[in-house]
């Protein structure tokens, strides 16, 4: 006998035909289990917008919220305080705090941002990365473009890569590398 006229028992009887329908089968999940998971996936779609609005409020707080402490992260991110921190653990745990404070705000705005900062050519710089990840780059740009001019600042959509010219010979060795001149 082949498999859809094998012997079946219904009702303690044995009969040859051919097997129930895969309608006569009994459902894996009850009905509420069915319902429950249609639930949860509403209530999760509902709280998209709801991310997408914080995310834009947060948006819109950063920079003037930024403007607020210009001066004093100008300050702190010189060049010459900087230099001073070197000696002074005091004024390094405080450098940590303020980029650590900033980057929580940042990531207030959007979770893969982080800050970094320099001073260049005369200015600050507040460079905001998102360590590499491609698919983030449009955010951090747009993010950047909304920034307000601020004197004395300059704010940069993501860390540029490292380029090595041509006549420099690296050596690796473990988790550091060396410059030969």
């Amino acid at each position: 006998m082949d498999r859809l006229t094998k012997p079946y028992q219904v009702g303690g009887i044995n009969s040859v035909t051919a097997p129930p329908s895969l309608h006569d089968t009994p459902r894996r999940y009850p009905k509420k289990m069915t319902l429950r998971t249609i639930a949860t996936l509403f209530l999760v779609a509902m709280t998209i917008p709801a991310y997408s609005d914080e995310s834009k409020d947060a948006k819109s707080a950063f920079w003037p919220w930024f403007q607020t402490r210009e001066s004093e992260f100008a300050k702190l991110f010189s060049y010459e305080t900087g230099a001073a921190a070197q000696d002074d653990p005091k004024l390094q745990k405080k450098i940590e705090d303020t980029v650590g404070e900033v980057g929580a705000k940042l990531r207030s705005v959007h979770p893969e941002f982080s800050p970094f900062f320099g001073f260049s050519g005369g200015s600050n710089e507040m460079i905001i990365t998102v360590h590499g990840q491609a698919e983030h780059f449009k955010a951090v740009d747009d993010f950047v473009d909304s920034a307000p001019e601020i004197k004395g600042w300059k704010f940069v959509a993501l860390k540029k890569p490292l380029s090595l010219g041509a006549d420099t010979d690296a050596r690796c060795q473990t988790n550091s590398c060396h410059r030969l001149a």
